[in-house]
């Protein structure tokens, strides 16, 4: 399977609205964000938890319509997070996004 990144609307499901912006802020190229003790963000974090969500769904969606199983090989792993902040290195819990 081959992930492309979804629209934002089904991380609503795990996270809230005020949470979302702010890991959306862009981050420098040299940057680096602390959003608790354990995580941090570089330029391209928010993108790729966005990808790794989406691998997440799409092996759900493949199950769900063609049986079997899946597995979301993803970094950070995501399931950490809470709906208004990050914790253990996890931005986007991807677990609840699909469960949502």
């Amino acid at each position: 399977l081959h992930p492309k990144i979804k629209d934002g609307s089904a991380l609503l499901h795990a996270h809230t609205a005020d949470y979302l912006q702010e890991i959306a802020k862009p981050v420098g190229f040299d940057e680096l964000r602390a959003l608790d003790a354990d995580t941090y963000q570089s330029a391209g974090s928010y993108n790729v938890s966005r990808l790794a969500s989406s691998a997440w769904l799409t092996g759900m969606e493949h199950v769900l319509k063609e049986g079997g199983s899946a597995f979301a090989l993803s970094r950070p792993p995501g399931h950490h997070s809470s709906p208004s902040t990050a914790c253990g290195f996890c931005t986007i819990n991807h677990a609840v996004v699909c469960a949502g």
